[in-house]
């Protein structure tokens, strides 16, 4: 006490000093010295109920958050779930159809197949050709296809158009539409026949890029079934090409070599895009670099019909 009234420090001075440090609600008035051990019981307790109320609200806060993330990993769980029914059930349906309508003789399993002299029958170089190139076809709809059902949630969420489960509707929709696409089928292949190849390739290049740029849910949710229409229509294209080129004795080898390009498609879709938006850093990504494949794809193919 000496020390301080023979110093140049102020009461008023001390005070300040002890409200910054112990955070202490000490007043300057000196009528309310005498009750200043009063007033610290006062700060104490005071500062115990900040401190429960600090403690009450640190422990709301962390349970909305826990809340949150629980109700992250539903909404996750429900999109997950209803996109696998709908695969499953897209599933039931096609091997529905192939029992019904495909001949017992067509998948009877033959270990070794041989012409008319015994020898074994061997792909020459025409019908590698024509695997190869309907491997690819196969195997670029596939990887585009699984690519756009990876990325439109992803797309709901980022825009913030959308919910997960408005999400995983415009996913079941392209599974629907791939169900309407297999029953039009032979209506669209009798009014364009050749072309029907080049003209779908060109409406689902067109799909893909309006799925890039969509801004709103309607247009968005068109693009996802556009492309799942044409979809299944360049793969039913696809096989049915491998059955009417394909000689008997070849026919197996031929689709399992159709078969590898659809596994490998669906097998780089989630790795693919990662490559290709590396090599295209802009804001269209890998839907860009897509969209520039089926223009060339396209191109190429209507090429071919000009040039018959």
């Amino acid at each position: 006490v000496r020390g301080i009234a023979n110093s140049k420090i102020g009461f008023g001075d001390l005070i300040l000093l002890l409200r910054y440090f112990f955070k202490l609600k000490v007043s300057t008035h000196p009528n309310q010295i005498e009750n200043k051990y009063a007033e610290k019981e006062n700060t104490t307790i005071h500062n115990l109920n900040d401190r429960l109320d600090f403690g009450l609200r640190l422990k709301c806060a962390l349970s909305h958050f826990n809340f949150g993330l629980t109700k992250l990993r539903i909404v996750k769980m429900t999109y997950l779930s209803t996109f696998v029914c709908a695969i499953v059930l897209f599933a039931l349906v096609v091997l529905a159809l192939f029992l019904l309508f495909v001949p017992q003789e067509e998948f009877v399993a033959h270990s070794e197949l041989k012409n008319d002299s015994g020898s074994k029958v061997k792909l020459d170089k025409k019908m590698w050709q024509m695997g190869i190139y309907l491997a690819f076809l196969a195997f670029f709809v596939i990887n585009v296809n699984t690519f756009l059902t990876i990325r439109i949630p992803q797309i709901v969420l980022d825009k913030g158009i959308g919910t997960a489960q408005q999400a995983s509707l415009i996913l079941s929709l392209m599974q629907i539409m791939g169900i309407v696409a297999g029953t039009v089928f032979s209506s669209l292949v009798g009014r364009l026949k050749d072309w029907l190849l080049a003209v779908s390739y060109v409406i689902f290049g067109f799909a893909v890029i309006g799925i890039a740029f969509a801004d709103n849910l309607w247009v968005l949710g068109l693009g996802g079934m556009v492309s799942g229409f044409f979809y299944s229509i360049v793969l039913t294209i696809v096989f049915s090409q491998v059955t009417d080129r394909a000689t008997k004795a070849l026919l197996n080898t031929v689709m399992t070599i159709v078969l590898m390009g659809c596994n490998i498609g669906g097998a780089t879709s989630a790795i693919l895009p990662t490559f290709l938006e590396k090599l295209n850093p802009t804001p269209t990504g890998a839907f860009g670099i897509y969209a520039i494949g089926c223009a060339l794809i396209s191109a190429g193919l209507i090429y071919q019909q000009i040039k018959k």
